[in-house]
């Protein structure tokens, strides 16, 4: 991958010239499909940037670029998330498909799970969990954990995560890709105190969600 977009250096070069022999053969159609092709790749695979600031253990970041839409505690949710809080982030149609570690943390553990799809307009996750599609708990090395979980929609495609179990990763480092609009539900202990708001933009590595 290059700085600009999420598609790889290879990719970008073949378009490129494909885009090139179009316009030296005059041909309108494949000329038309280079166009719209550069459009959505634009549209979907851009590469926003981020200014990660020092990493503080006892803070903790966004994972993804979106938009706060509900904060609320873990007992509305489950008996199993009565020790934390929740955080529900939207991700936006055409924005950043990046997620990035939101502190150092080991990878613990990822499953799959095939889950109804969400509609929009993306306002609200149910309380129960039967559009969950992905689940990721990382572990500080206070032996923290925080769960992650992703909700898709009928306009994003099944995130794509790096990691595996017992991986390590470090603050604002990738590990997976998040196309299309769709949820994020980030649990994070109760000894953290909330700082961000409902209908708060957030970037990953700049907005602080949570400090201890």
């Amino acid at each position: 991958m290059n700085n600009r977009t999420y598609l790889s250096y290879g990719t970008v070069i073949l378009f490129c010239l494909v885009l090139i022999a179009s316009l030296y053969m005059m041909n309108w159609y494949l000329i038309l499909i280079c166009l719209v092709y550069g459009v959505l790749a634009f549209l979907f695979y851009r590469r926003k940037n981020f200014i990660s600031v020092k990493e503080n253990n006892d803070i903790v970041f966004s994972p993804i670029f979106g938009k706060v839409i509900k904060v609320g505690g873990g007992a509305d949710i489950g008996k199993r998330y009565a020790d934390f809080n929740f955080i529900d982030l939207r991700h936006a149609l055409f924005e950043d498909i990046g997620i990035f570690f939101p502190f150092s943390s080991e990878f613990s553990f990822h499953r799959k799970i095939k889950g109804n799809r969400l509609f929009l307009p993306l306002k609200k996750l149910p309380k129960n969990e039967k559009n969950l599609h992905q689940e990721i708990v990382l572990i500080k090395e206070s032996s923290e954990l925080f769960f992650i979980k992703l909700y898709s929609t009928f306009v994003s495609s099944q995130a794509i995560i790096f990691p595996t179990s017992g991986d390590y990763g470090y603050l604002g480092a990738q590990f997976g890709v998040f196309s299309g609009a769709g949820i994020v539900r980030f649990f994070i202990p109760k000894k953290y105190s909330i700082l961000c708001q409902e209908g708060q933009k957030v970037t990953p590595g700049n907005n602080i969600l949570a400090k201890k």
